[in-house]
């Protein structure tokens, strides 16, 4: 085959292809132009630049067959303008040269729809390069091509073509083929696979004819439906993301506007830490059982779940009364109560709730609700994890408050806004002073006093609570040197330490250079932890404890008996004393026979350890008596004094051991209100 690249008999390359696109035939020969087997492939897509699809090969071994009995060949080319997407056909025919067999000489014609003869498209679908045949308008197919057989599945190629046009996959609407020549859909195939469609009409010699050619695009479909899953859904419990449940709520309540919401935000507590516990496979598995106990729990309920962020539910309940909500609310907490087996560990877990409600005269957007649902659960986040709350519109200034004590934290120490008050310990035998706990206090210029309740929480979550907690340490040591120099007698200070300070692994250097800054004995230091420590004991922190006593400072486990300490556990960690919470101290009384009978259990097993116990919160004689009676050894609350500051404490210890003895120091009950 030739086309000439210069020819003065003819027009120019470019005045040939429109020629040949727009008027017919053009027999193109010259002696001049000739090319061999090889650039032909080239030469028809130079030519034909901008037309597709041309199966060079399926061409070429079209040619090659019929030169092996014959010296001329004829072939039927299918293509399409890529710019008008429309279709047409090109006939090539040709002969080899007598004289040098390797050169084809021949020309090119383009053939209207109407001069194709009906046997030619055979030819035509063979040479096509992906799935193709000819069927006429009752479904018939006439021609098909190998490839077809392999994409489509289970159906044999009549079964296929007949299916499709009788609209029973996917449901496809066919046009009026008489008025439409080009018509293109996608369908997905009960095999899972997704085929693209493309019908053409022909107006051969004859009846109409429908050209179909299928493109397997199920890769295509396929990598976007990953994709979708992966932007719609959390890969490890397989619920929506929070994007997509707001999605699907708003386009619900386009249809149904009136619907009344409850919306639930439900947080793992301590979820931080579980992770540092934990593996990651684990940790998957217990949150994936997790979702499921959420869905199994929800089953009866209009919902819609997802997961948000690392440790986050979200739960939106539809046409829910309060009532309703609370129920199903109570009833997810029972099922989640239990504890979680995972590659043979048993996990027990708390969950901390938020919960607002649409209403007629508030703003009831799923993004208010969201909202509101947000500053609940931040609200029992405060309140000590482990309970329910739900919005109320005091929350919001809650809130408010909450942002100045985050933005105004981070500056209290440089802008001098911290003290530390002291409250005494006393021996219960002797009535002698055993020694203090400081109690950080912070005075805001705008809001007032604020109680440490309302900020360690927050700078343990910002990261800020090392900072405070060095300033604490600094300052207590301070006020006892200081003690000290005024008169004042050689007892230890206690001051409390955050689990997230013991996590920092120089949390122990640093607290031997300030003993050595301030020149205070390190067995006048006593740090208290918090009996949750037992649960969250990293190997660091267990280090930090150890160096920490062997510096001789003591150690003491504050708020004992409100988890799940033990005797064994208690083992684990090198304190030297242990404090009763005030929770069994506020209620005791001589006929409570319950509250004796633990906290003398409590005393018993301490002093089996040779540790030394405090009782918190004693505000009668009663409980005073009753705790030295068990052999508790010292005891701290107001009957003795309520926390003052430090310039105070000389004036409380002067009137204390004057009266010393009387009373348990009951006359300074009120002294320092």
């Amino acid at each position: 085959m030739y086309v000439p690249k210069h020819q003065p008999d003819f027009i120019s390359a470019h005045k040939i292809t429109r020629s040949l696109l727009n008027e017919g035939y053009l027999i193109i020969h010259s002696a001049k132009a000739i090319i061999n087997p090889q650039q032909a492939f080239a030469c028809r897509s130079s030519f034909l630049y901008g037309h597709t699809p041309i199966n060079h090969m399926a061409i070429w071994e079209e040619i090659q067959r019929q030169l092996q009995s014959n010296s001329t060949y004829k072939v039927t080319i299918s293509l399409r303008n890529t710019a008008t997407n429309t279709p047409f056909y090109i006939e090539e025919q040709g002969f080899s040269d007598p004289k040098n067999p390797t050169i084809l000489r021949g020309f090119w014609r383009m053939l209207s729809p109407s001069s194709v003869p009906a046997e030619v498209f055979k030819s035509v679908i063979e040479q096509h390069p992906l799935p193709a045949a000819i069927f006429n308008c009752a479904g018939e197919i006439l021609y098909a091509n190998a490839q077809l057989k392999q994409t489509t599945g289970n159906l044999s190629t009549n079964q296929l073509f007949q299916a499709l046009f009788a609209n029973t996959v996917e449901r496809i609407a066919w046009p009026d083929f008489n008025e439409t020549t080009h018509w293109q859909c996608t369908f997905k195939t009960h095999a899972n696979q997704w085929l693209r469609l493309t019908v053409s009409a022909l107006k051969p010699q004859s009846a109409l004819l429908l050209m179909a050619v299928i493109e397997d695009v199920s890769a295509y479909f396929h990598t976007i439906q990953r994709l979708e899953k992966q932007a719609f859904t959390d890969s490890v419990t397989g619920l929506p993301n929070r994007g997509h449940l707001v999605f699907l709520v708003e386009q619900f309540l386009a249809q149904q506007p009136n619907t009344h919401l409850s919306v639930l935000l439900i947080d793992i507590d301590n979820y931080k830490r579980l992770s540092d516990r934990v593996s990651s496979n684990s940790l998957n598995e217990l949150l994936q059982e997790v979702a499921t106990r959420i869905e199994r729990s929800l089953i009866n309920s209009s919902h819609w779940t997802s997961r948000d962020n690392l440790d986050e539910f979200v739960i939106v309940l539809s046409n829910h009364s309060q009532e309703q909500s609370l129920a199903v609310t109570q009833e997810l907490l029972k099922c989640l109560s239990r504890a979680f087996l995972v590659e043979k560990q048993l996990f027990s877990l708390t969950f901390s709730i938020g919960i607002s409600y649409s209403s007629l005269t508030t703003d009831s957007s799923l993004a208010s609700l969201l909202n509101k649902a947000a500053l609940a659960l931040r609200q029992a986040k405060l309140q000590g994890k482990n309970r329910l709350e739900i919005y109320s519109p005091s929350m919001k200034q809650q809130s408010m408050t909450t942002k100045a004590i985050e933005a105004g934290l981070p500056h209290a120490i440089s802008l001098d806004e911290l003290d530390l008050f002291l409250q005494p310990k006393i021996s219960l035998e002797d009535h002698s002073l055993s020694g203090f706990e400081c109690l950080i206090r912070w005075f805001h210029p705008v809001l007032g006093e604020v109680t440490p309740d309302r900020f360690i929480s927050l700078a343990e979550e910002n990261g800020f609570i090392n900072s405070l907690g060095f300033w604490v340490i600094n300052q207590a040591c301070h006020i006892g040197k200081q003690w000290l120099e005024e008169g004042g007698i050689s007892v230890p200070i206690a001051v409390n330490v955050s689990p997230k300070q013991l996590a920092d692994p120089t949390f122990a250097e640093h607290v031997e250079q300030i003993l050595l800054k301030q020149e205070w004995p390190a067995h006048l230091l006593e740090l208290e932890v918090t009996e949750s420590l037992l649960m969250e004991a990293t190997d660091i922190a267990l280090d930090q404890l150890k160096a920490l006593r062997a510096l001789g400072i003591r150690l003491s486990m504050d708020d004992f008996g409100t988890g799940y300490s033990s005797l064994a556990s208690l083992r684990l960690l090198p304190i030297n004393v242990l404090k009763i919470d005030r929770q069994f101290v506020q209620n005791l009384h001589k006929k409570d026979q319950a509250d004796i009978q633990i906290i003398s259990a409590i005393i018993g097993m301490a002093h089996s350890l040779n540790l030394q116990v405090v009782a918190e919160g004693i505000e009668l004689i009663e409980q005073a008596e009753i705790l030295c009676e068990l052999g508790c050894d010292i005891g701290q609350g107001f009957l003795y004094a309520r926390p003052m500051p430090s310039s105070q404490l000389q004036a409380w210890f002067t009137q204390y051991t004057t009266e010393k003895g009387v009373c348990h120091g009951s006359s300074l009950t009120n002294s320092y209100s």
